[in-house]
């Protein structure tokens, strides 16, 4: 066997690994997060911030507020997002946008639906009496499956009779759960029947509004925030500033929306957003920005076909590699990989973390804000770590196994010899 041939053949381990290198960084690029968003970390830092304006401000009204943030935070503690180069490319060039990015939101509040209805049954329920609005409920110490548990049997409850056993357990749960961060109880005994009678009402407006349909924790939420948007939730201390509000939104009276009543997610937030089921978005807050929304989508757009580009580099290198170990000639070049395959990482990964480091260090007063960083994190790692190895294998293994090949061609071998 010819010296060529040799080297040649000691190119083939070579070309294995870049190509299995080069695919792993493809595919990451377009199937793993390019960033992942910790909700409840920023949600806690924007709280910190809310209750210390709070405190700073009328201590009579800070209380409730107070309770507000920790119901959304205990909704939203463990909830991440994340986004990928291929769900940004689906949700930039699908036919209807903004049904898509609906659907995306409907998933996310089914996701935390349980820990919405534990944390609004004990915190928000009871406010809606008049007599308890100073409510200060500890919600660090809400059992979310336990009221889960009461909640669904309510929901399955077959009759009246059943109905209204299962809704005084559920209110039973409430009062137990309803205590101070000195473990007192917030609710008295006398007012239980007002919170059952909420309850009650709840129930009836949604088993009036699915007609033969099952009741459903689904159904149940969007029906309720249906009545009260409507403001037809008389007891409701929002339902009146929600309709005016809405009014003034449209110019109008609510008038022409308050029949209107929603049993699923993605229906619910149509509706608020004034986007019709013909997904066309006429008598809405959407009405005549089309063409805004048209151009805002060339941001996802653009966005979506700059990573592809980064992915294709990757898989470009991949086919080269792959197909070079059967051919004569084994070397390939990597100068294109070298040059954009750090991108990704560089944008998401590197630069980042650079400036959460470089910038207090200049602006001391920027640290506070750039803290929110720690809230991002980001998969491009992966091709940063592929990148790495490719540059690492050029040096210390193909290189000088190709610099052999080339000084024999220059002295003019052949693979005939």
């Amino acid at each position: 066997m010819s010296d060529l041939r040799r080297l040649q053949r000691k190119l083939i381990p070579v070309n294995i690994i870049v190509a299995i290198i080069s695919l792993v960084a493809a595919i990451s690029i377009i199937f793993a997060p390019l960033i992942t968003v910790n909700v409840g970390d920023i949600a806690e830092d924007i709280a910190g911030v809310f209750t210390q304006e709070e405190s700073a401000g009328d201590e009579e009204n800070s209380s409730g507020s107070t309770d507000y943030v920790g119901m959304i935070l205990d909704t939203v503690g463990d909830m991440k997002l994340s986004f990928t180069t291929l769900n940004i490319a689906k949700f930039a060039f699908s036919k209807n946008p903004l049904d898509n990015l609906t659907e995306s939101v409907a998933g996310i509040i089914k996701d935390v639906e349980d820990d919405l209805v534990g944390n609004v049954a004990v915190v928000m329920i009871p406010k809606l009496i008049e007599s308890i609005d100073d409510l200060d409920v500890d919600t660090d110490k809400i059992d979310v499956k336990k009221v889960l548990n009461k909640f669904d049997n309510v929901l399955n409850a077959d009759g009246d009779e059943q109905v209204d056993q299962a809704i005084e357990a559920l209110v039973d749960e409430i009062q137990r759960q309803a205590v101070s961060k000195d473990g007192e109880p917030l609710i008295p005994d006398d007012i239980k029947g007002d919170i059952q009678d909420k309850i009650r009402e709840f129930y009836d407006d949604t088993k009036e509004a699915l007609g033969d349909e099952d009741m459903t924790l689904e159904s149940f939420i969007c029906v309720t925030i249906s009545k009260m948007l409507n403001g037809k939730s008389e007891s409701s201390p929002d339902a009146s500033a929600v309709a005016s509000y809405a009014e003034a939104e449209d110019g109008e009276s609510s008038e022409s929306n308050s029949g209107k009543i929603y049993t699923n997610y993605r229906d619910l937030i149509n509706g608020m957003l004034g986007i019709s089921d013909s997904t066309e978005n006429t008598d809405g807050v959407l009405d005549g920005l089309s063409g805004m929304i048209d151009m805002l989508m060339l941001v996802p757009k653009i966005f979506a076909i700059v990573m592809f580009f980064f992915a294709g580099i990757w898989f470009i290198q991949f086919l080269f590699a792959f197909f070079h170990m059967f051919s004569k000639n084994k070397r390939f070049l990597m100068w294109y990989t070298k040059l954009w395959g750090l991108t990704p990482c560089l944008i998401f990964g590197i630069l980042p973390l650079l400036a959460g480091w470089i910038i207090p260090m200049i602006v001391p007063e920027a640290a506070a804000y750039l803290g929110i960083l720690g809230a991002f994190s980001t998969m491009t790692w992966i091709s940063g770590g592929c990148y790495l190895l490719l540059w690492i294998i050029s040096i210390f293994w193909a290189f000088p196994i190709k610099r052999k090949i080339r000084k024999l061609l220059k002295s003019g071998a052949t693979y005939n010899d």
